[in-house]
C-alpha cells in the first residue's frame, strides 16, 4: 500500500506540472509538453482507487484545455504530443470499458475524453492514433456507425491502410453489429498486416467472440484456456506485458462462453479464480457484474443480486448508475414495478433532477406503461428548462412512442416555430412514418432551401439527410423519375463539395461526408440506370473518380463496369473491371461483376470459377449468394452453391439464420424441390427481415414460373399436380403476408405481375384484388397489370 501511495504522490506531481505546463503554453508557445517522465508516471497508475480516477480525469481535462489554447503551428505539435494523449486515452479505456448494455448515464471521463480527442482529431486529421482511439472511445458510447465511419476511412487510406490495429477495432465493431462475416475478414486482415496481432489478448478474445457467435463455443473455450496459460495473463509478468483490461477480459470472455452453454459448474470455477486476481484492481466494477450474471442465471431470486449491486460506490458515478441500472432491470423482469421506479427515482435525486434525470425517469415509467406520469415528468422540467433542446426531443420523442401522434405532431411543430429548429428531421420523419407525404415534403424541402450559413458543415449535413429522406417521400409518391434526378444532382453537389471541405476537418466530418456522398451518386447513378441511361451514368462516375478519394476507386470503378455493361460495351467493361482488381483483388463486387463478364464472353467455365472463389471468399454475404444463385442454375452448377451450404450447416447458428435459410430455399427450388423450398422461403417472409423481399420475391416467381431467366414462360410446370386455382390462393396469402413497407419493392410487384398469368380469364376477380390494394403497390406497376390484362 505504501508503494502504491508513492506511486500516486509522483503521479499527482506529474499532474500540477501539466498544469503548470498548460497554462505556460497558453503564454509561451516553445515549451514542448509533455516531459518524457510524464508519460512514464502515467502509465504508472494502477487505478487502485477513487484519487487516481480523479486524477486521470484531471489528466484528461488538463490536455483538452492545452489543445484548445495552442496555436497551430509545429510548436502545437511538440507541445500537444500524440503520444502522450495516446497513452492517457488507454488509460482512461482501462476504467470505463465498452459493455454490450446501453449505458444510461455517460461517464464524465469518456465525455471528456471524447472531447479531447474530436479536439486533436480535428486539428491533426492525419493522425491514425488519434482516429482508432477515437473509434474505441465511441464504442464506448454506443456509437457503432460512427465509429465504424471512421475506421473505414482510415483502412481504406493509401497511407493507413495496412494498420492492423484499425483492423482489430473494426472486427469489435462488426462483433457488436452482429455481421460475422465481415468481423472475420476484418480479424484475417489485421493478422494479414501484422503477424504480432495472434500475440494480443484483446485478438483472441475477438475470436473467441466470433467462435462462440457463430455456433463454434467448444473451439471459443480452447482459445480462450491457452491463453489463460499464457505468461502474464493470470498475473502480471516482467516477461510478457498484458494490460489489466486485456488480462481480465480473458476471464470474463470465458465466463460468457459458459453462461451461453449453461456450463455453470465450470463457470463458477472460472468466476471464483477471476474475483480472487482482479477484485482489487479497477477491474473490480467488471467481476461483480459478472457476478450478478452468474446469480441471475443459477439463482434468479437471489437477495445476493441486489446486494452486490446496491454496494457500487455513488462517487464512482459513471460505474455506480451502470449499477442502478442492472438493479433496475433485475427488478423489471421479476416484475416488481414499485422497486424499480423506486431506483430511478433515487438516481432522479441524486442526479439533481437535471434534464438527463429526468429523461431517465420519465423512459422508466414509460417501460411500466405509466404514460401519463412520464409525460408529467418531462412537462415539468420543461417548465424549469423551457429552452432545453434535449428535453424539446425528448417530449416529441415520448408522444411518439406512446402513438399519440396528434400530441407528437403538434409539439413538433410548436418547437420548430419558437426556434428549434434541429427537431424538423425528427418532425419530417413523423409525417413520413404517419405516410403524411405532402407535408413531409414541404418540411424537408424547407431545410434543404435554407439559405447556407457560410460554410457550415453541420449545416450542410443536415441539409444533406434532408435530402435523403425527401427522396424516399418521392418514391413513395411515385414522383416522376426526372424529378428524383433532379433532387439527387442537387444533393450529389452538395454532397461533393462538402466532401472537398471537409478534407481539411475531422477524420469523423470527412468520413460522414464521403459516405454521405457516396449513397447519393449511388443512388444517382440507380437512378440513370433504370431510365436506361447508360451514358450519363458513365459521364458521372468517370468525374467521381478525379475527385472522391482513392480509397473510394474500386466501388467506383465496379459501378462504371456495371455502366458500360449496360451500354452493351464489354470489352470496356472488362477493362474498367480489371482495373478495380488491380487496386483491391478480395473486392466482392469485382467477383460478382467479373463473373458477369464471363457469361456475357460465354466463358461459361470461368465464371463459375469466380463464383466459387466469391463463395470461398466471402460465405455468409447471403444477400450477394441470393442473388449468383440463378446464374449457378442456368449455368448448370448449382450443386457449387449446394456444398457451400452443406459446408455452412456444420453451425447450428448458421443453419438457422433468415440469410442461410433463404439460399437454402433458392438453391431448393432450383434442384427441384418445389415444396421443401416453399415451406424453408415461407420463414424467411414471416421473420421481417432485410431478406424478407427476396424471399417473397422467388416465393412469387417460383410458385408461378414466372422467372424470365430460368424459363422463358408463363406456363406453369407441365409435371405440377396443382391447379392454378390452389397456386393463385397461395400467392394471394403470401401477399397478404408482405408487410405494407415491403408491397411497393420486389415481393408486391411480383406478385401482382404474376397473378393475372393464372387468374386465365377471371377479369372480374383479378380487377377486385387490384383495386383493393391500388394503395399499397406502385403506380407503375398497377398501370401497366390494367393496361396488359384488364385493357382498359
Amino acid at each position: 500500500m505504501g508503494q502504491f501511495k508513492e506511486v500516486l504522490d509522483l503521479v499527482t506531481q506529474a499532474k500540477h506540472r501539466l498544469d503548470e505546463g498548460a497554462s505556460e503554453s497558453s503564454r509561451k508557445t516553445d515549451v514542448p509538453l509533455p516531459l518524457k517522465d510524464e508519460v512514464s508516471l502515467m502509465e504508472a497508475q494502477l487505478s487502485e482507487g477513487k484519487e487516481s480516477r480523479e486524477t486521470l480525469l484531471q489528466l484528461v481535462q488538463s490536455r483538452a484545455a492545452l489543445v484548445k489554447k495552442s496555436p497551430l503551428d509545429v510548436k502545437y505539435v511538440l507541445s500537444v504530443d500524440p503520444v502522450f494523449i495516446g497513452q492517457l486515452v488507454r488509460q482512461v479505456l482501462s476504467y470505463c470499458f465498452a459493455e454490450n448494455a446501453k449505458i444510461t448515464v455517460e461517464s464524465p471521463m469518456i465525455v471528456q475524453t471524447t472531447e479531447l480527442l474530436r479536439l486533436l482529431n480535428s486539428t491533426l486529421p492525419n493522425s491514425a492514433e488519434a482516429a482508432i482511439l477515437l473509434a474505441r472511445i465511441l464504442i464506448t458510447r454506443q456509437e457503432l456507425k460512427t465509429a465504424e465511419t471512421i475506421l473505414s476511412s482510415l483502412i481504406n487510406s493509401e497511407r493507413f491502410g495496412q494498420d492492423s490495429e484499425a483492423f482489430v477495432v473494426m472486427a469489435d465493431v462488426f462483433l457488436r453489429q452482429k455481421v460475422f462475416s465481415k468481423a472475420k475478414t476484418s480479424l484475417d486482415r489485421a493478422v494479414a498486416n501484422s503477424f504480432n496481432v495472434n500475440d494480443k489478448l484483446e485478438y483472441v478474445v475477438l475470436q473467441a467472440r466470433l467462435l462462440q457467435a457463430t455456433g463454434q463455443s467448444d473451439q471459443a473455450v480452447k482459445v480462450l484456456r491457452a491463453a489463460m496459460g499464457r505468461p502474464g495473463v493470470r498475473q502480471a509478468s516482467s516477461q510478457q506485458y498484458f494490460t489489466i483490461q486485456d488480462r481480465c477480459s480473458v476471464f470474463l470472455q470465458l465466463l460468457a462462453v459458459f453462461y451461453a452453454t449453461r456450463n455453470f459448474k465450470e463457470a463458477k470455477k472460472i468466476l471464483d479464480e477471476t474475483e480472487v486476481l482482479f477484485s482489487d484492481t479497477s477491474q473490480n466494477i467488471r467481476v461483480k457484474l459478472a457476478r450478478v450474471d452468474y446469480l441471475s442465471l443459477v439463482d434468479p431470486n437471489s437477495s445476493d443480486i441486489p446486494a452486490v449491486l446496491l454496494s457500487f460506490d455513488p462517487s464512482l458515478e459513471d460505474h455506480y448508475f451502470r449499477a442502478q441500472e442492472k438493479l433496475g432491470s433485475y427488478y423489471l423482469k421479476l416484475g416488481n414495478q414499485k422497486d424499480y421506479v423506486a431506483v430511478h427515482e433515487r438516481l432522479f435525486g441524486q442526479m439533481g433532477g437535471s434534464a438527463e434525470a429526468s429523461i431517465l425517469l420519465g423512459n422508466a415509467y414509460l417501460k411500466i406503461n405509466k404514460v401519463d406520469k412520464a409525460i408529467q415528468i418531462l412537462q415539468k422540467a420543461l417548465r424549469r428548462e423551457p429552452d432545453n433542446r434535449m428535453l424539446d426531443a425528448a417530449m416529441g420523442s415520448f408522444y411518439t412512442r406512446c402513438h399519440m401522434f396528434s400530441n407528437a405532431l403538434n409539439y413538433y411543430e410548436a418547437a420548430v416555430k419558437k426556434g428549434n429548429k434541429e427537431l424538423r428531421m425528427e418532425y419530417g420523419k413523423l409525417l413520413v412514418k404517419l405516410k403524411r407525404f405532402d407535408r413531409a415534403e414541404v418540411v424537408l424541402r424547407e431545410i434543404i432551401d435554407e439559405k447556407d450559413q457560410g460554410g457550415d458543415t453541420q449545416n450542410d449535413l443536415v441539409k444533406v439527410r434532408a435530402a435523403l429522406s425527401l427522396a424516399a417521400v418521392y418514391e413513395m409518391l411515385d414522383t416522376d423519375m426526372d424529378e428524383r434526378i433532379r433532387l439527387w444532382k442537387e444533393t450529389y453537389n452538395r454532397a461533393e463539395s462538402l466532401q472537398t471541405r471537409s478534407r481539411n476537418a475531422s477524420t469523423e466530418t470527412m468520413s460522414e461526408a464521403t459516405e454521405f456522398s457516396s449513397r447519393v451518386l449511388n443512388a444517382l447513378v440507380d437512378a440513370y440506370f433504370k431510365k436506361r441511361e447508360p451514358k450519363q451514368a458513365i459521364q458521372l462516375l468517370k468525374q467521381a473518380l478525379t475527385s472522391f478519394p482513392p480509397a473510394e476507386s474500386p466501388s467506383l470503378l465496379c459501378l462504371l463496369s456495371s455502366a458500360h455493361l449496360q451500354s452493351a460495351d464489354v470489352t470496356e467493361a472488362y477493362r474498367t473491371i480489371r482495373e478495380a482488381q488491380k487496386l483491391q483483388p478480395d473486392f466482392r463486387q469485382v467477383y460478382l461483376i467479373s463473373a458477369d463478364i464471363a457469361i456475357r464472353r460465354k466463358d461459361f467455365d470461368h465464371a463459375v470459377t469466380l463464383y466459387r472463389e466469391f463463395l470461398a471468399k466471402f460465405p455468409e454475404d447471403y444477400v450477394n449468394i441470393a442473388e449468383v444463385a440463378p446464374s449457378l442454375a442456368r449455368l448448370g452448377s448449382i450443386q457449387v452453391l449446394r456444398k457451400h451450404l452443406d459446408e455452412l450447416s456444420n453451425s447450428v447458428t448458421v443453419r438457422h439464420s433468415p440469410g442461410y435459410s433463404l439460399c437454402e430455399g433458392l438453391c431448393l427450388r432450383y434442384t427441384g424441390s418445389i415444396e421443401a423450398a416453399t415451406k424453408v422461403l415461407k420463414t424467411v417472409l414471416q421473420g421481417k427481415s432485410q431478406l424478407s423481399a427476396p424471399a417473397g420475391k422467388a416465393l412469387v416467381e417460383m410458385l408461378c414460373n414466372f422467372d424470365f431467366e430460368m424459363a422463358g414462360s408463363q406456363s406453369l410446370p407441365s409435371s405440377s399436380t396443382t391447379t392454378a386455382h390452389d397456386l393463385t390462393k397461395r400467392c394471394e396469402e403470401i401477399y397478404q403476408s408482405i408487410s405494407e413497407s415491403l408491397r411497393k419493392s420486389n415481393p408486391g410487384d411480383a406478385v401482382l405481375l404474376s397473378l393475372p398469368v393464372l387468374y386465365g380469364g377471371d377479369v372480374p376477380r383479378l380487377q377486385a384484388l387490384i383495386d383493393q390494394h391500388k394503395a399499397t403497390v406502385s403506380n407503375e406497376v398497377y398501370t401497366s397489370v390494367r393496361i396488359l390484362f384488364i385493357c382498359d
